[in-house]
C-alpha cells in the first residue's frame, strides 16, 4: 500500500496538469489559460510553487485505497459465487476475466465519488 501512495505522490503533478488541460477544453479557445502541458506546469508553478502541483494528492491516495480495495475484496466475493452457484471452473479462463469484469466494475462504482472529488480539489480556483 505505501508503494501505491508514493506512486501517486510522484504523479500527482501529471494528474493535475491532465486535469487542468481537460477542464479548459469547455473554454472558448480565446479565453483558455493554458496553451499545453509545459506551459500549465510553469503557470501553476508561478502561481502556487511547486507545492501547487501536490494540490488534491490526499484523495488521488484515497481514491486509489478505496479502488483497490474494493476490486481485492469484490473479486475473491464475485469468485466464491461464480464456481459455488453458477458452476463455473475456478481454473478457467473464462472464470478469472468474468471475475475481473465484476471486481472491476465494483472498483469504479466505489471509486468514483473520491475520484470527482479529487478531480474538483486539482481543478478548483482559489477561495
Amino acid at each position: 500500500m505505501a508503494t501505491g501512495a508514493i506512486a501517486i505522490s510522484v504523479a500527482n503533478p501529471t494528474d493535475v496538469v491532465k486535469i487542468r488541460l481537460q477542464a479548459q477544453g469547455r473554454l472558448p479557445p480565446d479565453q483558455r489559460p493554458y496553451k499545453g502541458s509545459m506551459d500549465c506546469y510553469s503557470k501553476i508553478i508561478a502561481d502556487k510553487g511547486v507545492k501547487g502541483l501536490w494540490i488534491g494528492v490526499v484523495p488521488n491516495i484515497m481514491r486509489n485505497s478505496i479502488i483497490n480495495a474494493a476490486e481485492l475484496a469484490s473479486y475473491d466475493q464475485i469468485k466464491q459465487v461464480a464456481t459455488q452457484k453458477l458452476g463455473m471452473n475456478s481454473a478457467a479462463i473464462s472464470t478469472h476475466i468474468f471475475c475481473a469484469f465484476g471486481a472491476g466494475f465494483c472498483a469504479v462504482i466505489c471509486g468514483s465519488p473520491v475520484d470527482v472529488l479529487k478531480t474538483r480539489i486539482m481543478n478548483a480556483t482559489p477561495g
